[in-house]
């Protein structure tokens, strides 16, 4: 049996990863929508965040499945650990897109702090 309180962590893992894969999908559609009038150099520079994202995501998502599988072990900064850097360069991004709130930005970084007060590890 599932200790509640792994459930819970796993859960709220999950929570802030769906969250930032939502901010994710708007964040390319709105990048891709202002190609034709955003400066190539800046464009190319939020291309370059949303990929480090993609990679961050999918290296979270993999973690947290693991992590589910085994039900106990990694706690949820294992989860995140490949991700901090890109969650901390693409939630700014999010927010100037206008696909992520700021209040939902600020609880979504204070979680990776919580865990990454420094940086990646």
């Amino acid at each position: 049996m599932v200790p509640a309180g792994t459930v819970q962590a796993q859960d709220t893992a999950a929570d802030v990863l769906k969250s930032l894969d939502d901010a994710y999908k708007s964040a390319v559609a709105a990048h891709d929508a202002l190609a034709p009038t955003e400066d190539p150099a800046i464009h190319a520079k939020h291309r370059q965040t949303l990929l480090t994202m993609y990679a961050g995501l999918r290296s979270a998502w993999d973690a947290l499945i693991t992590w589910k599988a085994a039900s106990n072990g990694p706690a949820p900064a294992s989860v995140l650990s490949g991700a901090v850097d890109a969650i901390r360069d693409f939630v700014p991004l999010a927010v100037d897109l206008k696909v992520l709130a700021p209040d939902k930005a600020a609880t979504i970084l204070s979680y990776v702090n919580r865990f990454f007060p420094g940086g990646t590890p």
